[in-house]
């Protein structure tokens, strides 16, 4: 049975290997694809959060699955909120985990020293958000032991550092981070603004139920900001 699973930010496609255990042990087929501009999709001018579910319904038909599950981790968490407003009867099932909210309704005042970098580059120093996203795959490139790995990883929660800690769960992330920094800084701040703009969507309005697990120490997307949407 598909599920389409919708990575984070930064990420790319390569972050689906973080479900293959489980999707080999529940019988389900993990299919894991690059938003557009990242990786190895195709750049879209202009794109918006609601031009997902018509890539998603194209891509289900191909894979001839006429239901399906979505899963969405952190940056991937909008996706999964579209696609169940836009097609409903499609699906089985829609997971979000540590799911990033409407940042134009809620604000960025709780973000994570490294997104508010990020924001304020490409709204100040565009010229210089290239050279910035190089370093940042540079450093997704540094070796576990290494003492800048170390130092940032002293900013996490002491769950993130205990499962970061494992040398395969640290591959797979640095791994599909690294391949979406590469992806260019168009792409990168296409995909990242995503997040700021207005969704198009009324979440009162989205029928279908969504099952969300967010962590209650998260320092990336602290989880009270989900309190009264």
């Amino acid at each position: 049975m598909p599920l389409l699973y919708f990575h984070g930010w930064p990420g790319s496609r390569l972050q689906g290997e973080l479900f293959h255990s489980s999707g080999v042990k529940h019988g389900l087929r993990i299919i894991a694809c690059d938003r557009p501009g990242l990786g190895k999709s195709d750049f879209q001018p202009g794109r918006q959060l609601l031009d997902w579910p018509p890539v998603m319904q194209e891509l289900a038909d191909h894979v001839q699955a006429e239901k399906f599950h979505v899963l969405g981790v952190s940056g991937g968490g909008p996706y999964v909120l579209a696609v169940a407003h836009a097609m409903p009867e499609r699906l089985l099932s829609a997971g979000v985990i540590c799911g990033a909210p409407p940042l134009k309704l809620v604000g960025t005042q709780e973000l994570m020293w490294t997104y508010k970098l990020a924001l304020w580059g490409q709204r100040y120093t565009p010229l210089l958000l290239g050279p910035g996203l190089a370093v940042a795959a540079r450093f997704l490139g540094l070796p576990q032991n290494h003492s800048a790995t170390r130092l940032y990883m002293k900013q996490q929660c002491d769950r993130d550092r205990l499962a970061m800690s494992d040398p395969e769960l640290y591959r797979i992330m640095t791994r599909a981070g690294r391949e979406s920094l590469l992806s260019g800084a168009r792409a990168v701040s296409t995909d990242g603004n995503i997040y700021s703009s207005d969704w198009g969507i009324d979440l009162a309005c989205v029928q279908f139920p969504l099952r969300y697990w967010h962590g209650a120490r998260d320092n990336n997307i602290p989880p009270a900001w989900w309190n009264g949407l």
